[in-house]
């Protein structure tokens, strides 16, 4: 009809959601979901591709590429989600503090998700704390071994949003006494970048408790002095 029309209505939509021990990516589109195809190697999806009918369980690290299709030709742009899998993901997360309400996006679940936030981008990746810690607790459901723990944190000041101050990791059979096991302050973190990822040696537990500390008042000198900074922190994963 000559009609000029936005293309983005043919794009997909993904969401994560819990699975048996672990997570699925769900895809969506406004139009017939038969249309649907993606692949799981990271390669551009074609009309020839699997066609998406439930769920996808995600058992390893991927990236999910997906794209809409109509009458064998291409409607959507390209979605692309990359997975990092790690012995935390999709299992049961407690925070002790919740998120403040405009940055709590997915909850608790954000953190243990599989998805890596950008560190470049401010988005639904993230939880954000104003003025508080993150301490969150990481059941496994049965004793499970691990080497490393990992977490991001974020830095921009002139959003008034600071690195982490330091960050401690515990472990526990019953989820009630806990070890300390690692502790690191805030001139690792700076060092890290706030990309941080621990040797904790070789642990073997049902619990993975850690505490990620906010940098507290922002220091004279910087946007927003003499207030409460925020804390931003992404997934929290284990190997």
């Amino acid at each position: 009809m000559g009609v000029n029309y936005a293309k983005s209505i043919y794009n997909i939509s993904g969401k994560v959601v819990a699975a048996n021990n672990g997570v699925s990516y769900e895809l969506s589109t406004s139009q017939n979901p038969d249309g649907i195809r993606y692949t799981l190697d990271g390669t551009e999806p074609n009309v020839n591709s699997q066609t998406y009918q439930k769920a996808i369980p995600v058992l390893k690290s991927l990236t999910i590429k997906s794209a809409y299709f109509e009458n064998g030709q291409l409607k959507s742009a390209v979605s692309s989600q990359t997975f990092t899998v790690s012995k935390t993901t999709g299992k049961k997360i407690m925070l002790e503090q919740l998120p403040s309400e405009n940055y709590s996006f997915g909850g608790a679940f954000t953190l243990i998700d599989g998805i890596i936030g950008n560190q470049r981008q401010l988005g639904k990746t993230w939880l954000g704390f104003n003025g508080k810690d993150v301490v969150a607790t990481i059941d496994f459901g049965q004793k499970t071994q691990f080497s490393e723990v990992y977490f991001n944190t974020l830095d921009n000041k002139g959003s008034w949003i600071h690195f982490a101050k330091s960050a401690q990791i515990f472990i526990s059979d019953d989820g009630t006494n806990f070890k300390l096991i690692k502790e690191i302050g805030k001139d690792e973190i700076l060092s890290a970048k706030g990309k941080i990822k621990l040797n904790v040696g070789n642990q073997n537990s049902k619990y993975l408790k850690i505490k990620i500390e906010n940098a507290g008042i922002i220091p004279a000198g910087n946007p927003g002095a003499d207030s409460k900074a925020w804390l931003f922190v992404d997934e929290i994963g284990a190997l």
